[in-house]
């Protein structure tokens, strides 16, 4: 009989190597959905231990400890107290893109406020507009 860890090892595009590395499980707005621990990783996925029972999406960001890099992950697999992940770029660069489009908004309604600010300050309402 062959156990479902094996089956999962076949099943990998690439090796994994064996770590223990802390980390973070984020939700982008929730903030830490729960802390972890990277027990093996390539640069296309990782086994995650998560050290609290909770309840965790299918998509979320992992955060490494000491590493800046914060890596979009879709669940392949999920276990009593882990999960197996995928690192997903094109989605990545999607979240990326989207989230560069929000703060370009959010730049310019704060620069049509100050405008209105200004020109209320100055007694000048019509060169807001």
């Amino acid at each position: 009989m062959v156990n479902s860890e094996s089956k999962a090892t076949e099943q990998r595009k690439a090796a994994r190597r064996p770590a223990s590395i802390a980390g973070y499980i984020l939700d982008p707005g929730a903030g830490i959905i729960a802390d972890c621990r990277v027990r093996d990783f390539s640069g296309l996925g990782a086994r995650l231990q998560v050290l609290a029972p909770v309840e965790l999406p299918s998509v979320f960001w992992l955060k490494l400890k000491g590493d800046g890099t914060l890596r979009y992950c879709n669940v392949r697999w999920r276990r009593q107290n882990g999960v197996g992940v995928e690192f997903t770029r094109d989605k990545l660069l999607k979240v990326a893109e989207d989230e560069v489009k929000v703060v370009k908004d959010e730049v310019q309604q704060l620069r049509n406020q100050l405008s209105w600010t200004e020109a209320c300050r100055k007694g000048n309402l019509t060169a807001a507009k």
